[in-house]
């Protein structure tokens, strides 16, 4: 799994490609966290169209959910668009949406369409 984090004027793009790895998910919200113009309530949009997440199990996603809710504090209240192109992705997305609930101050919504996601965020 790799992933590239890029700021725009507006919000943080995460792109996430590959086969998807537990161990990644923390790396890529530790870089976030970690990038010189993170603040926090900062919007994020999370790529995950070139994603496959067929590695992971049910309980990695309740894992992944566990990562977010251990850097609430840092993350803050911000919104999150996520992009998933295949009805895989589409659902364990859904799945970790349900997990992370109450983890975490961050409002979170599910796209397919780029310019849609963007726009929520921009909201």
């Amino acid at each position: 799994m790799e992933f590239s984090i890029k700021h725009n004027d507006d919000f943080f793009e995460i792109k996430v490609s590959g086969e998807a790895e537990l161990s990644k998910y923390g790396d890529f919200l530790d870089a976030l966290i970690g990038h010189d113009k993170w603040k926090p309530g900062t919007p994020v949009l999370v790529d995950e169209m070139e994603l496959d997440t067929s590695p992971l199990t049910v309980g990695n996603v309740q894992q992944i959910a566990d990562m977010c809710g251990q850097r609430r504090a840092e993350l803050g209240p911000a919104k999150c668009a996520l992009l998933a192109g295949r009805d895989l992705e589409f659902g364990m997305i859904r799945m970790w949406g349900v997990f992370v609930e109450g983890k975490w101050d961050i409002v979170s919504d599910l796209f397919t369409v780029r310019e849609e996601a963007i726009g929520w965020l921009k909201e």
